[in-house]
């Protein structure tokens, strides 16, 4: 019995691995059920309505099984007692840290304009950590992790050169892509002097999340395969040489997912990390530079064939003189004003966690819904709505975890380039697949060793 017992953990225990290893790949999967919609003059309003994603199932069953084999095999209080003892070092700083960014949160219900969507991106958030901490328990190797995230981002490669090939997104309710046209009014184009041309979405809410999302896999997929070239002769066999021959093949898809998304903040952040990356190859890891070289080559390559097929679209997007890339300018403008009178009102506290749009509404009730969005750069959306101390613990958390990386190489890229985008972006912390994401590549950061 005892034996039969043990089996039954053993397989239990290889079902969590491979369950969250599962939600790892299929994070960017948008399908939802919309518990509670929301709208605002007949308009759906995003920020204010509750969901509940599929992937979130997956990491809920998940996490139930993972409970009960804590609880049966007897090791749920050793998880306890190992969170509860203060561990030596910057590991002890980081818990601490953690624990009182999670308790400023949950306060912030309190104060919180809106406390039903405080609560409900709570629990997104809650569950995300929930799983990169699944991630720690049975710490799972940050190539696995790495490979899942660059499978899922392959998927949106796919699907990105179709949107862009066909000139159309089509919709899918199971698998959360919503239906775009050209020229339909709200649908992300390019006006240019042949027409208006589709940004690819991938099954993504908006071109700016696939490419802020593909730049960061391509500087992931590039030090994944840096990592590969660099084993010992003795596991360099037929076999590892056709995975990162796949890898180089992945990085195409990935790097066309970047590139036709047509996200200025995406490209900046691949020029950023992966410029930071390679000069830290090239200065400090002499065996590298011949698989960097490759990567390099092949997103170059990849570059080079899209500009070549269709340059005026790419031409229009960087000059920004086109009468939409100068209004999407001039509401960002807008949009920086009013986050500047948000912390001005509630600088200490904030307006709670995911009320940024609320506080809009309620100053501007009349306000386009277009325009009262949140502001386009995550660092003052989290001064907004967490206030002075969230925004100090915030950063407090990613200093840590970046403190305590094995690689300072890939950990510095990473920053820069998650920082370069959030300059100019705030879907990392409004919507759900930017926190997942996010949470999934600090635990890559704090564990990665190339």
């Amino acid at each position: 019995m005892e034996k039969n017992t043990f089996s039954v953990i053993k397989t239990a225990h290889a079902f969590v691995v491979s369950g969250i290893l599962a939600w790892v790949g299929l994070i960017l999967w948008q399908a939802r059920i919309v518990i509670d919609p929301r709208y605002v003059r007949g308009v759906f309003w995003e920020y204010g309505s509750i969901s509940l994603y599929a992937h979130e199932v997956v990491l809920l069953i998940v996490l139930a099984v993972w409970l009960i084999v804590l609880v049966v095999s007897g090791d749920l209080w050793l998880v306890v007692k190992k969170i509860s003892v203060s561990i030596t070092g910057v590991q002890h700083f980081l818990a601490l840290a953690i624990c009182l960014l999670i308790l400023w949160l949950v306060g912030g219900v309190f104060w919180s304009v809106d406390p039903l969507v405080t609560v409900s991106r709570l629990v997104h958030i809650v569950l995300s950590a929930l799983g990169v901490g699944v991630l720690v328990y049975y710490k799972v190797s940050w190539q696995s992790v790495a490979v899942m995230l660059v499978a899922g981002e392959v998927a949106q490669g796919l699907l990105a050169i179709n949107q862009t090939i066909d000139q159309v997104v089509i919709g899918s309710t199971y698998f959360g892509i919503s239906p775009q046209i050209p020229w339909q009014y709200g649908t992300s184009v390019i006006l240019y002097d042949q027409g208006r041309w589709l940004r690819a979405y991938g099954s993504l809410p908006h071109p700016n999340i696939l490419g802020g999302i593909s730049a960061i896999v391509t500087l992931l997929a590039v030090a994944l395969y840096c990592s590969w070239c660099n084993l010992p002769l003795r596991v360099r066999t037929m076999r590892a040489q056709v995975v990162r021959a796949g890898m180089l093949g992945a990085l195409v898809f990935i790097m066309s997912a970047l590139v036709v998304s047509f996200s200025r903040a995406g490209w900046l952040g691949a020029v950023v990390g992966l410029l930071w990356f390679g000069v830290a190859i090239v200065l400090f890891k002499a065996n590298a530079r011949g698989a960097l070289l490759r990567a390099a080559l092949i997103v170059i390559m990849t570059l080079g064939i899209w500009v070549y097929a269709q340059p005026s679209p790419f031409v229009v997007r960087l000059s920004a003189q086109a009468p939409l890339e100068q209004q999407s300018i001039d509401e960002r403008g807008i949009s920086f004003e009013d986050s500047k009178e948000i912390v001005k009102s509630s600088w200490l506290y904030g307006t709670g966690f995911g009320t940024y749009t609320h506080q809009l509404l309620t100053q501007y009730p009349e306000r386009a819904m277009h325009i009262n969005q949140p502001v386009h750069n995550t660092l003052l959306l989290i001064a907004s709505e967490l206030g002075a101390v969230g925004f100090l613990l915030v950063g407090s958390v990613v200093f840590l975890v970046w403190r305590r990386s094995k690689s300072h190489m890939f950990s510095t890229a990473v920053i820069f380039s998650m920082g370069a985008m959030m300059m100019f972006d705030h879907w990392w912390v409004s919507l759900v697949v930017g926190g997942s994401v996010a949470m999934i590549m600090l635990y890559i950061v704090h564990t990665i060793d190339v």
